[in-house]
């Protein structure tokens, strides 16, 4: 594989029938197979060409965690067009002032985000309707773009002063995808839930791209309300997320709350104290009534935008749960460090990732080299 166009056509090979992207917007599930995506994506890149859209342009991705969000993605790479994902949040201003620096030609938004969207000027492509629109179109071969082209213009969170747009590259995000693949616990058997928006580099590293070259599942919950996302976990039989330390935090309070609504808190505690002493299988089994709450193939977080705090890593290891910490940034289309299953450190986040070199300088100050950073 050389680009991001071409992980689609090796796991389509290779998983067929496997499922790969899956959300229940009401009551009918829809799922996408590996087999499915290879047969729409070149489709919904046709319906893209034939709008205007080629080699090189500037696309803005403006909208929440979907199948259709992907699809678009993986559409456009396609044509050789370059993304310029937003937060889903941004404001009005924030989106115009982006589309202009970029010199977006079109957007691709979801219902949450139209509005926002409308002054822009530019076409507007709703992800919700792409695949119906893009169903009786002819399939379109990949255009010849190379490992080192653009692909994402990927705007950083600008804590430190205007946001910056980090120009990754096919080579650099495919890599660092590439990379993580041989320390993320994943596979055909993984289901992970979509949590962090797609916009940020961790979430396209950890619960997009690396998923799609596992042949695993992605779940995309239709709300990020706890009772909605709780739900999902447990329908679908979610097995591993993607979250920062707050969210690690929310999760495990949520857990311990409820023990004490049901007069279980002290027991709770008990039991965590005696799951220190087992391994990892006899701590799920002790825990069964949290597991059951998730749907019981939950195993595994991996937590990053943030520090997380080694007592909070602990303490979900009592449950039978790991938690794997890293170190990245959007400039390194994220991945830089992160722990492994067998060397799980809790206060530290790991070591480089297979083909970057990661050193300290005398004045403390991170050095990094490798094929990922931009």
């Amino acid at each position: 594989m050389e680009t991001l166009s071409d992980i689609l056509d090796a796991s389509a090979a290779k998983f067929a029938g496997k499922d790969a992207l899956i959300i229940k917007p009401g009551f009918r599930t829809l799922t996408w197979t590996y087999r499915d995506l290879a047969d729409i994506v070149p489709r919904v890149a046709r319906l893209f060409a034939e709008s205007g859209i080629g080699a090189g342009d500037r696309v803005i991705m403006l909208g929440v965690n979907r199948p259709e969000y992907g699809i678009a993605m993986l559409a456009l790479l396609r044509i050789g067009a370059v993304l310029v994902p937003l937060d889903v949040n941004s404001t009005e201003e924030f989106v115009r002032k982006i589309a202009e620096r970029t010199q977006a030609k079109a957007a691709v938004v979801s219902q949450q985000t139209r509005a926002r969207a409308a002054a822009l000027a530019i076409p507007l492509f709703d992800m919700e309707l792409l695949p119906d629109q893009a169903r009786a179109k002819e399939p379109m071969p990949k255009s010849s773009v190379g490992p080192d082209d653009l692909a994402e213009i990927v705007f950083t969170s600008g804590t430190t002063g205007d946001p910056k747009g980090s120009m990754l590259t096919h080579r650099n995000i495919l890599s660092n995808a590439l990379a993580a693949i041989h320390i993320f616990p994943l596979g055909p058997q993984q289901r992970l839930l979509s949590f962090i928006p797609l916009s940020h580099m961790f979430e396209q590293l950890a619960g997009f791209w690396c998923l799609l070259i596992a042949g695993a599942s992605i779940v995309y919950p239709t709300s990020r309300q706890p009772s909605v996302v709780r739900r999902t976990f447990r329908e679908r039989r979610v097995s591993m997320i993607c979250i920062t330390p707050a969210a690690v935090r929310s999760l495990f309070i949520a857990i311990e709350r409820r023990a004490e609504q049901e007069g279980k808190g002290a027991l709770f505690a008990r039991l965590r104290g005696i799951a220190r002493r087992l391994p990892m299988p006899l701590r799920r089994i002790l825990f069964t009534s949290v597991h059951t709450q998730f749907g019981g193939r939950f195993r595994y977080i991996v937590s990053g935008g943030a520090a997380l705090d080694p007592a909070l890593g602990v303490a979900w290891r009592e449950l039978g749960v790991e938690v794997l910490q890293g170190y990245g940034l959007t400039e390194t289309s994220p991945g830089l460090t992160f722990n492994r299953l067998d060397r799980n450190r809790f206060g530290s986040v790991g070591v480089p990732l297979p083909g970057v070199e990661v050193k300290i300088a005398a004045d403390g100050e991170v050095i990094a080299r490798g094929p990922n950073i931009f």
